[in-house]
């Protein structure tokens, strides 16, 4: 869905590599990208950055940043934080290679294996709790070199092996079973990359696209609408780069965006609001990066973002509020791009600016308003 973390030469993007030819332009109707206080610091020097539900996590430096909801502790600053939401990036002080966030929990990749903090409802912090939790980074003891996590499970990739945890619901883990697990498992399927939907998952294997889990909306792309609980291939080749969405899916083919599933704000980008039970190409080509959320999507084609689907709170990041069945273009170009539930998240030379909801201060920008433009946020005061 929109929490995947590939490691690609020296740079880790929560959403792939895109290897276009970087231009720079802004946001539609502006003049310049928002600065969200001449007085405060950027966050530099960010190689990537993942988002959960009302919160985010960020890798600068090698260190792990943090900004958002921290009911459940998922900012992983320990018990000295109490919990207190942070409405500004904020140095963690655990040093990591890669981070992944979830509705109420958080990994990281740190020293080779996955570390994991925040609430464990189905065992998805794979420290073999479950409807518990914990305040402080923790070792799960799970080797990793590529993490993705949703709502309460996630995939890991050691060795090109796939491992899975958490809820089990639709078969998603992909072990034959609908069964939770609170510690790793061997699903026994080998991977390039994978990704973690609400209750599915997809995945490249030499080039092939793999699916797993709910297939009630047709996101599995095969027509049936069936779920299935092992990895199971589709009729895609040549992928490049895949997202798991809320209850569908999006896959990069020779440059092809190709989607299917629920498009109930037309963010599978077809032009309508009508379910794709199979794969389909919804036009865009030239495409490098796709992300997907709960109702909205985004690409990066010829370096530039482009987002379709609902636009509440300024999610599209197109200046207002209003829904698109087709992909519009930002005008903001960028490295690479990562989508969550309440917005989207751009990373440009090292620095990363937001659009969407800001309830619990999750865009970074030292308060709690929503923005529709690309917006440059900030380290704490």
């Amino acid at each position: 869905m929109f929490k995947k973390t590939l490691v690609v030469s020296s740079l880790i993007l929560a959403s792939g590599f895109a290897s276009a030819d970087f231009r720079y332009q802004t946001p539609l109707g502006m003049d310049t990208p928002v600065i969200a206080s001449e007085n405060q610091p950027e966050l530099s020097n960010a190689s990537q950055v993942s988002c959960g539900y009302n919160f985010c996590l960020a890798i600068k430096n090698g260190t792990v940043w943090a900004v958002g909801e921290n009911g459940d502790f998922q900012l992983g600053l320990g018990i000295s934080s109490n919990g207190v939401d942070q409405l500004a990036w904020t140095d963690t002080g655990f040093t990591a290679t890669a981070v992944a966030a979830g509705d109420e929990f958080s990994w990281a990749i740190h020293d080779g294996t996955i570390w994991s903090v925040g609430k464990a409802e189905y065992g998805e912090m794979g420290l073999g709790i479950v409807s518990d939790s914990r305040q402080e980074w923790t070792n799960t003891g799970q080797a990793a070199d590529f993490i993705s996590v949703d709502h309460n499970h996630g995939y890991a990739i050691s060795g090109g092996r796939v491992y899975s945890v958490g809820g089990g619901a639709s078969g998603k883990l992909g072990l034959g079973s609908t069964s939770s697990y609170s510690t790793f498992q061997d699903t026994g399927f080998n991977a390039d990359q994978v990704d973690a939907g609400r209750n599915h998952g997809i995945a490249i294997q030499n080039g092939t696209v793999y699916v797993v889990g709910d297939g009630g909306n047709g996101q599995l792309g095969d027509g049936s609408r069936t779920d299935r609980s092992v990895w199971t291939a589709s009729s895609i080749g040549n992928a490049t780069d895949v997202s798991a969405g809320y209850q569908n899916s999006f896959a990069v083919s020779n440059g092809e965006v190709l989607v299917t599933g629920y498009s109930s704000y037309g963010q599978l980008g077809m032009g309508n609001s009508t379910q794709q039970n199979n794969w389909t190409s919804n036009g865009q080509t030239g495409v490098t990066d796709v992300e997907s959320s709960r109702n909205s999507a985004y690409i990066i084609k010829e370096g530039v973002i482009w987002s379709s689907g609902r636009g509440a709170y300024g999610r599209l990041a197109l200046g207002t509020t209003t829904s698109h069945t087709t992909f519009q273009d930002t005008g903001f170009a960028a490295d690479a791009i990562h989508a969550s539930d309440h917005g989207v998240r751009a990373v440009k030379n090292g620095e990363i600016y937001s659009a969407g909801r800001n309830n619990s201060g999750q865009l970074s920008l030292n308060n709690k308003v929503d923005v529709s433009v690309f917006t440059l946020s900030v380290d704490s005061p």
